[in-house]
């Protein structure tokens, strides 16, 4: 085989493994989950302009928040879907996984004790178990 055909089979080797290995860039299922919440982010930041009172958006956008460990933006957003729409249980069973998370298991458990209410199961099960 001459050297110029060894050079293009090296290299067709190379690009068969992909444009991590060539580029230097590690495209891990981490990275690729927090690119896909920081879209996530501004997808539904655009949609809470688009109509502010949209209490899923800010619930959505809160998930996302919270996979990238913004709690306190996550805090807020449950906040405010639980503003728009009181009786969104998941919201207050979410906002109390953020509060614990950032310390605060008093308010953690109050939301925890409001999901519960709203029939939330596992939100009962927390707060029997750390809400003493």
């Amino acid at each position: 085989m001459s050297r110029r055909t060894t050079a293009l089979a090296a290299a067709v080797a190379l690009l068969a493994l992909g444009p991590s290995l060539i580029t230097g860039c590690s495209y891990t299922t981490e990275n690729i989950a927090l690119r896909r919440a920081n879209q996530a982010i501004t997808d539904y930041t655009q949609a809470i302009a688009i109509n502010p009172n949209d209490a899923n958006a800010y619930y959505m956008r809160g998930i996302s928040r919270r996979d990238l460990k913004d709690y306190q933006g996550a805090i807020s957003d449950y906040s405010k879907a639980i503003e728009i729409y009181p009786e969104d249980a998941f919201a207050y069973r979410n906002r109390g996984i953020a509060k614990e998370l950032v310390g605060d298991l008093k308010g953690a458990c109050a939301d925890w004790k409001k999901a519960s209410s709203l029939g939330v199961q596992e939100a009962a099960s927390w707060v029997e178990d750390q809400c003493q």
